[in-house]
């Protein structure tokens, strides 16, 4: 399986997740949060450009690159962008 193809699966978990259709057999995405509060502009690859995203808001990794420095995440408002890895933390399952 492909990188992207890994992502796109994970994409469909994580949506699946979101809305409540969980299937017992498939372990739960972890959930990450983002240090601080108000806004940021992250990288957002599929259109090579800087979008705002909320700091306040739950991020799911979907990849890890440039030696571990940088995240490729989904976040809950639907966006794909890079983030740098000193400001995500992780929280808990509620």
């Amino acid at each position: 399986m492909s990188e992207i193809e890994r992502q796109k699966a994970l994409i469909k978990q994580i949506i699946k997740q979101l809305s409540g259709e969980v299937d017992e057999k498939v372990e739960l995405v972890p959930e990450y949060g983002i240090e601080g509060k108000g806004y940021m502009f992250c990288f957002q690859p599929s259109t090579k450009s800087f979008v705002k995203i909320y700091k306040n808001q739950i991020i799911y990794v979907l990849g890890e690159y440039d030696n571990g420095n940088r995240l490729l995440v989904y976040t809950t408002c639907g966006k794909i962008v890079e983030i740098n890895t000193d400001i995500v933390y992780k929280v808990n399952f509620n």
